[in-house]
């Protein structure tokens, strides 16, 4: 199964963000 750059990165991109609302929600509660 071929990935493409784009999916790769907008996979990646939407983990990092779901991790600093995480932190967000961490550091703000």
């Amino acid at each position: 199964m071929i990935i493409t750059r784009k999916e790769f990165f907008d996979k990646n991109f939407t983990k990092k963000i779901g991790l600093w609302l995480e932190l967000d929600s961490i550091l703000i509660f």
